[in-house]
């Protein structure tokens, strides 16, 4: 946000936002989530308070459900929704707006919840105008991977054009280890609605979940979630021969083979080459 000065030094509403900003490190050590919200409700226009203000939230949601479940009762997810609407320019709220919402979509409850306050939404725009940024691209990722555990959300996030957003981010940062992880839960997620594998496929994620699996051969959690992913995506039989000329056979069968490979690519792995053979 930009301070303005005055003869007096600060204009009076950077003042004021600075004291909301401390106030809320004193209220996420109280742990009280009703005074954070109502703080956001009082500095709507603050893009600093809104930022501070998601980041406490986070920070309290992080491990611990009952926090999650009485932020939500606050209010937490409606304002964090708002705060994203209200800033849309700003890529360090939507990062840190959409990392909140990954914490607090860990509860099932928040799952429709942030689906109703309009978040699903809200990220992919996110997500759209923020394409470059690699931060606000794997929290949304992963704030979409957690929404759509809900089998309603999945069909709410494609609806919302969050397939496409998803493939977007995988393919603008093919290096970045954190956004490719995120992204394969996300279609992973998505996949399992069998209407959805056809548009994951129409929107290049096939080739993309090979692509990341080819770059971040020895990130096993990427390994982990594309190969599910693929398999998911393999459950429709007109897409076997697309995962398969992917090299989706090869892939499985190095991921699977690999010293650090976890249980999970190695359940899915074998279970994508049998369905692939």
């Amino acid at each position: 946000m930009t301070f303005r000065l005055t003869c007096g030094g600060i204009s009076k509403a950077a003042a004021e936002a600075s004291a909301a900003v401390a106030r809320l490190k004193t209220l996420e050590a109280q742990g009280d989530a009703t005074a954070l919200v109502n703080v956001m409700g009082a500095h709507r226009e603050q893009e600093a308070v809104q930022q501070a203000a998601c980041q406490a939230l986070e920070n309290l949601a992080r491990d611990d459900d009952g926090m999650r479940v009485k932020i939500a009762a606050a209010g937490g997810l409606v304002a964090i929704v708002a705060a994203m609407t209200a800033q849309k320019k700003s890529p360090g709220l939507q990062e840190q707006a959409c990392r909140a919402l990954c914490c607090l979509t860990l509860n099932d409850d928040n799952q429709v919840g942030v689906a109703a306050a309009g978040g699903i939404k809200a990220i992919v725009a996110a997500m759209t105008s923020h394409l470059l940024i690699a931060g606000v691209q794997e929290q949304a990722c992963g704030a979409l991977r957690n929404l759509a555990a809900n089998p309603d959300n999945q069909v709410g996030v494609a609806a919302a054009g969050g397939i496409k957003a998803i493939v977007a981010a995988m393919t603008s940062h093919l290096l970045i280890a954190g956004v490719q992880e995120q992204a394969c839960f996300a279609l992973r997620n998505l996949a399992i609605l069998p209407d959805n594998r056809d548009a994951i496929s129409a929107a290049g994620g096939i080739d993309a979940l090979a692509t990341a699996m080819k770059t971040h051969s020895a990130n096993a959690l990427v390994q982990q979630e594309a190969c599910s992913a693929l398999y998911n995506l393999a459950a429709n039989a007109s897409l076997r021969g697309r995962v398969k000329a992917a090299g989706g056979v090869e892939l499985a069968k190095r991921a699977v083979s690999a010293s650090d490979a976890t249980a999970l690519t190695k359940d899915w792995g074998k279970k994508l080459v049998d369905l692939l053979a």
